[in-house]
């Protein structure tokens, strides 16, 4: 079985190139295109964010809680890499949709919980993310919620039945701002450890490549001259985003069937810079500057010793 390409590109599956003309299922799906000066975080409880709205930061479509920031509130809160593997050691990721679901999972459950991620890098058969949650019960609730809804929708994808990811996860907590900058550099470069890559941007899946840029593996998405289906597409995805729901396989089948060839990548970079769970501006304060960090984690390669069970959690 194929799984994501060794290139960091997507593989989508033959059915990847159908076309549909007709938008109404969209609207019989319940999605509903909405404006940009629309009440976009209501539905979801989300409070409108503004540029001096001292309770948010960040660049993503929706804020992430700026109590990070805060020495008193940071103190209390704790790093952890997790790491979890397929329960059969089998390949999880065997397209370019099962990835942007995921990655959509861990975007929208962490701003439900207030977890702040640091880095994270899907591999075909084991994922790794670094965060910063309150506490162990935050990290044990924000690992259960996204895998168990994962694998929920994964399993109805590729009908099958049973623990998609290996329990109990792995979590190593990381004292100090060294230990924390080692493991963004150790799960940034595991593509390239892996030979997939020769550098931490050649790779889609770590995300890294768009803390520099909205539109990495691809010429950018010029909106106001893309096709009008296009940019449809593009409203409901940051419709979907705006209400606090992750991307449904159904939503991204319609999307891509909607691409022209020269359109996938586009549309790829758009929705993973929209979903992007990575918080560029943490990451920054560790290293200084985007390149900085790019320079230090490039030269570094390395691996971990200090995984640690937690908990079981179910699938």
């Amino acid at each position: 079985m194929k799984g994501l390409l060794n290139s960091g590109e997507l593989f989508f599956d033959n059915n990847f190139f159908r076309y549909h003309e007709d938008l109404q299922q969209f609207h019989n799906a319940g999605f509903q295109p909405i404006e940009a000066n629309n009440a976009k975080y209501r539905d979801a409880g989300f409070q409108p964010i503004e540029a001096n709205n001292a309770k948010y930061h960040g660049t993503g479509s929706i804020k992430t809680y700026s109590g990070f920031n805060n020495k008193s509130v940071r103190s209390k809160f704790a790093s952890y890499h997790v790491y979890q593997r397929s329960s059969d050691r089998s390949i999880v990721f065997k397209s370019g949709k099962d990835a942007i679901v995921f990655i959509s999972i861990v975007k929208v459950k962490a701003i439900k919980l207030g977890i702040l991620v640091y880095a994270i890098c899907l591999m075909d058969n084991h994922i790794h993310m670094l965060v910063k949650a309150r506490d162990k019960s935050s990290l044990h609730r924000f690992v259960t919620d996204y895998t168990s809804l994962f694998a929920k929708l994964y399993n109805k994808r590729h009908n099958r039945s049973g623990m998609l990811f290996s329990t109990p996860f792995g979590r190593a907590y990381k004292k100090t701002d060294k230990y924390i900058r080692n493991c963004i550099c150790y799960i940034n470069n595991n593509p390239v450890e892996a030979h997939k890559t020769k550098t931490i941007e050649e790779y889609l899946w770590n995300l890294f490549s768009f803390s520099n840029s909205s539109h990495p593996h691809s010429e950018p998405l010029n909106l106001s001259k893309a096709r009008k289906r296009i940019r449809f597409c593009c409203r409901v995805l940051k419709a979907e985003l705006s209400r606090g729901r992750h991307l449904a396989y159904e939503l991204l089948d319609e999307v891509f069937s909607s691409a022209e060839k020269n359109e996938i990548s586009q549309l790829a970079d758009y929705i993973l810079n929209l979903y992007n769970p990575v918080d560029y501006s943490a990451v920054k304060g560790l290293y200084g500057n985007m390149y900085k960090a790019s320079l230090a984690i490039n030269a570094n390669t390395g691996s971990e010793y200090e995984i640690a069970e937690d908990d079981i959690i179910q699938t």
